[in-house]
């Protein structure tokens, strides 16, 4: 896929984005960046926005990969350091608000009298009690560990 092609679709995604959801990634954005500058400086909440703003404009094809590399490499480790931990904590909040509006969703869409397609209650109303009972009396359930419990849901 070509870089062009590749830019339009971002874009497009980007004007997708629901109302109610881009929101609350607003609101959480902003919540963390008064934690960023009021535990670590205003001069690291203004690293953070240039370099959010340099990934930005390296989208749209304002400035390029190497410009932003430039910019990261004149940091210190120590603040390198603190920068990605402030994208980290904004890429889980972001994804926490995509999970709640996800979940806002699928409850809206689960007030109807039929059951939505695709969904337990519309398997078990083609299987019949009966049936699903023998299926789930039948089911042998095992403890997973996995490499990373925080993503356990």
């Amino acid at each position: 896929m070509s870089a062009i092609a590749n830019t339009a679709e971002r874009s497009s995604a980007v004007t997708e984005m629901p109302d109610e959801l881009r929101a609350d990634v607003r609101l959480l954005g902003g919540l963390l960046g008064q934690v960023i500058a009021e535990h670590g400086g205003d001069d690291l909440l203004a690293d953070v926005e240039r370099l959010r703003k340099a990934v930005i404009d390296a989208r749209r094809g304002k400035v390029s990969g190497d410009e932003i590399t430039e910019m990261v490499a004149e940091w210190p480790v120590d603040r390198a350091v603190l920068i990605a931990r402030a994208f980290t904590c904004y890429f889980h909040l972001a994804n926490l608000a995509e999970e709640h509006f996800r979940i806002r969703t699928l409850r809206v869409r689960d007030t109807g009298e039929e059951p939505l397609p695709e969904s337990i209650a519309q398997a078990v109303q083609e299987l019949g009690g009966e049936r699903v009972a023998e299926l789930v009396e039948g089911l042998r359930l095992h403890p997973v560990l996995t490499a990373h419990p925080t993503e356990a849901r």
